[in-house]
């Protein structure tokens, strides 16, 4: 539907409803300094969000969502919410670099996020995965494979990650990678735990939906609080400040907690 590609530099993708595409709903293909934010994906072809081998990328405030049978799976599979690649294209080699996924929610899908690893020989380096809501996925939540390639300068933390038949993760190894502060609606294999972790009920303010407000934390949340060395996000999803007066430290997942009768102005975009 939306795709950046070769030549494509500084192009901001927000605010944007794409649904029912049979290929990627937004993808950001050898393209540099791109924002792809606060858009609405769902039910596409394969991925949802896709960054294939680009850099200076940042992916922030989308929801990602996948229902059952909408006739768009692949293969029968339903999309996976925000994916990363490194695919082979004549004389780019290997790019994917610098990218930041941070406040997104992304449900019921295939997987959660997921990279699967370079077509191109390239290690996988310097992403952050930092302040989302991963939950509800259909196989693995948080699956990260890139194979005998070293792995450095990664980031996953302050997250929340939550998957029905307890298949949280699936790192094939974490060497180069930092992981910490993320909270697991389960027990994570050892690859995927770190310092400052959470597990148990997150304990949403509502049933988890297709709608964004489902994912505001519960006042007795045991999220809350629980992210104060992750990297510097200063907002969340809904651009509520991460420290307050009366909450100076940061929670884990993409909302922080705040008022359950205020209004959620991103779901009011699309409802």
């Amino acid at each position: 539907a939306l795709k950046v590609k070769v030549d494509g530099d500084e192009i901001e993708l927000v605010r944007n409803l794409v649904y029912h595409n049979w290929g990627e709903g937004i993808a950001v293909t050898r393209g540099p300094n791109v924002v792809v934010r606060e858009n609405r994906v769902y039910d596409n072809f394969s991925v949802n969000v896709y960054i294939d081998n680009s850099w200076n990328v940042t992916v922030e405030g989308n929801l990602s969502t996948c229902t059952d049978s909408s006739g768009y799976e692949r293969d029968g599979s339903r999309a996976t919410g925000i994916a990363l690649g490194e695919e082979f294209y004549e004389g780019w080699g290997a790019q994917l670099h610098d990218v930041v996924i941070r406040n997104n929610i992304s449900a019921f899908c295939n997987r959660g996020v997921a990279y699967w690893g370079s077509d191109v020989g390239g290690d996988f380096r310097d992403v952050a995965i930092v302040h989302n809501t991963f939950w509800g996925s259909v196989t693995t939540a948080l699956s990260i494979e890139h194979g005998a390639l070293p792995a450095h300068g990664i980031v996953i933390a302050g997250n929340i990650v939550g998957q029905a038949d307890d298949r949280l993760a699936w790192i094939d190894d974490a060497a180069g990678m930092d992981l910490h502060e993320n909270f697991w609606a389960g027990t994570p294999p050892s690859t995927a735990s770190g310092a400052g972790d959470r597990s148990g009920d997150p304990g949403f303010n509502a049933e988890p939906a297709a709608t964004a407000a489902s994912y505001r934390l519960g006042e007795s949340s045991a999220a809350r609080d629980g992210a104060a060395a992750t990297v510097e996000v200063p907002v969340d999803f809904e651009g509520a400040a991460r420290s307050t007066a009366d909450s100076p430290v940061a929670d884990m997942g993409a909302m922080e907690y705040k008022d359950p009768s205020l209004p959620c102005a991103f779901d009011e975009l699309w409802i």
